[in-house]
């Protein structure tokens, strides 16, 4: 996987187990990828995750756009296999909603619900040792908002014309700690680290994003805005 990292804003913690955010989605029609060619090549995607790392091993759980929904996946460092929801869902009307991720026993659980707690959208994970263990232990834990982009057949990176999206916001998240104490993600317990940062190969000359941050009741919100095509999908 290639792309840019539009917002990446990760913890001075180690020792997070759990998280929950809430994601203002684009409104319809201002979101758009590039499917996927055969065996996943030559894709791109808006998505927007929670990571949890320890020494660049890790994984991500998230949501991501493609198919003509937006739908819960998780990706992982090295070889374990990846996996999203084949069902999905569609934006709902005021483009609210939540991100849960956690540890139940072997499994990792990641919930999408709506503004009203009701659940949209999910994947379940078996684990390996490796990753169940980083959840048991606490992890290094950061927010992404991004456009991913797959290598084609030949191991090249285009510039995905139809991947973009606009006006999205990351907000209101809690972290939860080894000891069982929840944190709001702040400006003191995170920082904007690598956004920007163009992962190798990945093509800039038709890139543009436009990003900012706020504070609103203890918790840091991060809006942006991104395009692979800056010509006709203008951000």
């Amino acid at each position: 996987m290639a792309g840019i990292h539009t917002v990446y804003r990760k913890t001075n913690l180690k020792n997070v187990v759990a998280a929950f955010s809430r994601l203002v989605l684009p409104a319809s029609g201002d979101y758009g990828c590039q499917e996927n060619d055969s065996n996943y090549k030559n894709g791109a995607f808006p998505e927007f995750f929670h990571g949890f790392y320890d020494n660049g091993n890790g994984f991500d759980a998230g949501v991501l756009y493609s198919g003509g929904k937006w739908r819960a996946f998780v990706s992982f460092t090295g070889s374990t296999p990846w996996a999203d929801s084949p069902t999905g869902f569609t934006v709902p009307a005021n483009r609210e909603i939540a991100i849960r991720t956690y540890l139940s026993g072997d499994y990792l659980i990641l919930q999408i619900q709506n503004s009203t707690g009701e659940e949209i959208d999910k994947v379940h994970y078996y684990l390996p040792a490796q990753f169940k263990t980083l959840m048991q232990n606490g992890a290094e834990f950061n927010r992404e908002m991004t456009i991913g982009v797959n290598k084609n057949a030949q191991g090249i990176v285009t510039a995905p014309k139809d991947a973009y999206y606009k006006d999205a916001t990351f907000k209101n998240t809690s972290i939860t700690v080894l000891d069982g104490t929840t944190q709001k993600l702040s400006t003191s317990n995170s920082n904007v680290t690598n956004s920007g940062k163009v992962d190798p190969g990945t093509p800039t000359n038709t890139y543009a994003d436009r990003k900012s941050s706020t504070t609103v009741d203890g918790f840091v919100h991060d809006n942006s805005s991104a395009t692979f095509n800056k010509t006709v999908y203008p951000v």
